[in-house]
């Protein structure tokens, strides 16, 4: 569904979809799901936002913390353990345990000394260790639900629009969670986080889809 290249220009992605979706068979059925996918959502960054940030004090919770998330350390004689610092944040788009599968909510994994690469022909991501098991998250709010709307509907599935238009929402999605990390970023919460000073954020648009950078710390 995904072609690495693509997910790393979100702006020329959206604009390429959209003039796509107008020009396919069948867009005057999905009227209602593309006025969903015309711009990103100010209100759909805000949940992000506001989930992000949630999530962020989550990812301390030593009961959220997977064994390998620690490191044994003796100090005057005692062992301690301390936390790895999370080098990065890999957000999954995740859909529903049985059909349809589209993306409906939106799930948090921490990484430790990640390694993420832009080749010529693929978005390389790997990682030693994951800090903790998946927690926190948000959905996706209208732009979910346009999502559903069109997948549970088999007329709609049928049309030529639906593809391009199901790409576009969830491209819409990644550019509200993109506009929602550079806003969480700035808290309390992001700050308190134990990582490292290079720090990124990268985004998985569901199940086999290649990885993208969605922020990376300045």
């Amino acid at each position: 569904m995904w072609t690495d290249e693509e997910l790393r220009e979100l702006e020329t992605c959206a604009a390429r979809l959209l003039a796509q979706v107008r020009e396919s068979d069948g867009f005057e059925q999905v009227s209602a799901q593309v006025a969903e996918a015309q711009a990103v959502d100010a209100g759909l960054v805000a949940v992000m936002t506001a989930g992000l940030v949630k999530s962020f004090g989550m990812y301390r919770e030593p009961r959220y913390l997977r064994q390998e998330a620690y490191v044994w350390e003796a100090l005057d004689g005692v062992r301690r353990a301390r936390v790895r610092p999370l080098s990065g944040l890999l957000l999954y788009w995740a859909g529903g345990d049985v059909s349809p599968y589209v993306p409906q909510e939106v799930w948090g994994q921490g990484l430790v000394e990640h390694h993420y690469e832009e080749t010529a022909t693929e978005n390389a991501l790997d990682y030693s260790a994951t800090n903790f098991d998946t927690c926190g998250g948000f959905g996706l709010g209208s732009v979910g639900d346009a999502l559903l709307e069109l997948a549970e509907d088999r007329g709609l599935r049928e049309l030529e629009v639906f593809a391009p238009l199901e790409k576009l929402l969830v491209v819409r999605s990644l550019q509200c969670a993109r506009e929602a990390v550079r806003k969480a970023v700035e808290s309390e919460a992001f700050r308190a986080l134990p990582r490292e000073a290079s720090f990124q954020v990268l985004a998985m648009p569901g199940h086999d889809a290649p990885a993208c950078l969605l922020w990376r710390t300045p």
